[in-house]
Formats: C-alpha cells, sequence, structure tokens
C-alpha cells in the first residue's frame, strides 16, 4: 500500500481500566440523531468523557474510563430509556500510523472487542484473555 510505505514510525497510547458501554433501543429500533442527541446529554449531564465511539444502525457503543462514582448512576440512567451492556476491565489501545503487524503485535493474547480506524489512526478496545 503506498500510504503505508511512507508512514513515519507507529506512535502508542495505552489506557487501562476501561469499560465498553453499547447502547441500543429497547425496541431494536434505530438509533436515529435523537438518540444521539439525549445519550450525549446524558454523557455530559454526568460528566463521562468518551474515549472512543463507534455506532451501528442499532447501535452505539463506546468506551470511557472507569469512574465507579459516575458510572453507575450514568448506567442506571441509561437503562431508563436503552438497553445498557457493558464490560469492564477492558484496555483501549490507540496507534498512530499503524499496520496490520503492528496491531497484531499489540494485540497478543487479547480479544478486540471494538475497532475503529481511520487512515492514520485506528482504535482498539481489547480484553485480556486468560493466559494458562
Amino acid at each position: 500500500n503506498e500510504i503505508q510505505a511512507h508512514l513515519p514510525i507507529p506512535c502508542f497510547i495505552f489506557k487501562v481500566d476501561q469499560v465498553l458501554i453499547s447502547i441500543s433501543p429497547k425496541d431494536f429500533s434505530f438509533i436515529a440523531e435523537d438518540n444521539f442527541s439525549d445519550i450525549f446529554n446524558l454523557f455530559s449531564q454526568h460528566q463521562v468523557k468518551i474515549n472512543v465511539m463507534q455506532n451501528s444502525a442499532i447501535s452505539f457503543s463506546v468506551s470511557v474510563d472507569n469512574d465507579e462514582r459516575k458510572l453507575p448512576e450514568l448506567i442506571k440512567t441509561l437503562q431508563k430509556q436503552y438497553r445498557v451492556l457493558y464490560n469492564d476491565n477492558l484496555e483501549l489501545i490507540t496507534i498512530r500510523y499503524y499496520d496490520q503487524a503492528t496491531m497484531d503485535r499489540v494485540t497478543i493474547d487479547k480479544l478486540v472487542l471494538l475497532e475503529v480506524k481511520s487512515r492514520y489512526t485506528v482504535q482498539l478496545v481489547v480484553k485480556p484473555l486468560a493466559v494458562s
């Protein structure tokens, strides 16, 4: 790939103690602009910063820092209107100037739960696998 041939050396950011929250309408309808507005307002009201986000037609997933004071209330509030699933004890890996080999290296013994790619940056929310 011509772009990858000229990329600088990869740079990494590792954020531990992440929580992946997946939000979807209780009636399994599509996530629309009014849902996003409501969801972002709730995150703002509870002062929870989103580190990475991904949306599909029927769900919206975010990775946030695990704040034991703020998150339980946010999740409880979200559950009034939405179906909410979450995983904790995760890690967010951001790689600037990534390639597949670099991604493979940092995900050894990890399960990738969420992946967001752009031209030069990839963000991976991963769960460590139990090593026997």
